[in-house]
């Protein structure tokens, strides 16, 4: 018994030894992981905060009364809260404004927009798609093919291959766009009545 005291009694003096001739490295220390930890705890609280208000503004676009209210709302959250999901949303959504309103390049800037900070998947694709299909009604067919090829999305992938079929055309493909036309037929065969639309332009277009 009196060994383990005088063994504990010597660990304890060593410490206390280490400790004094690294006190300033280990405080340092001490201090630095506290700042990474409040600095973790601030971060996730901020960031809490800022989707909530980013939700609130995105609610606030749904129901703007005119296109100038909508525009303000769509600037803060891009300029404000980018780094949020609802900023990619409202970017898609103003486009789909311009886009009804045949504005096509104004609805290209905002589809650009969201596809380079959207941060969710079919939030993507869907960019990539209102991109591919703005480009379609311009008469940029090369550019609607390449942003047809961005949608990575599955449920997107009936849409894809059906506008792709269109831009085939267009580009006088029509092996390609038979190819697109059926890979869409097969996608809603079972699920859309699309698949009637889409099985008269393959017969449109004659027998592969």
């Amino acid at each position: 018994m009196a060994l383990d005291n005088t063994t504990d009694k010597d660990l304890g003096e060593k410490y206390y030894e280490i400790f004094s001739e690294n006190k300033r490295n280990i405080i340092l220390v001490i201090l630095f992981l506290l700042v990474i930890y409040f600095g973790a705890i601030f971060y996730k609280e901020s960031n809490k905060e800022s989707m909530l208000i980013a939700s609130d503004l995105y609610q606030k676009v749904q129901i703007a009364e005119n296109l100038n209210e909508v525009e303000g709302i769509v600037k803060k959250l891009k300029n404000d809260y980018k780094e949020t999901a609802y900023a990619s949303r409202a970017s898609i959504f103003l486009g789909n404004l311009y886009m009804k309103d045949k504005k096509y390049e104004d609805a290209i800037s905002n589809y650009i927009w969201s596809s380079n900070h959207a941060k969710e998947t079919a939030i993507k694709s869907l960019s990539h798609y209102q991109l591919a299909l703005n480009y379609y009604l311009i008469g940029d067919y090369n550019s609607a093919m390449k942003e047809s090829l961005e949608i990575d999305e599955q449920g997107f992938k009936g849409l894809k291959y059906y506008l792709k079929g269109d831009i085939h055309v267009k580009l006088n493909q029509t092996n390609e766009a038979i190819k697109s036309f059926k890979q869409a037929y097969d996608f809603y065969s079972d699920k859309n009545d699309l698949a009637r639309v889409i099985k008269t332009k393959i017969d449109a277009i004659g027998p592969n």
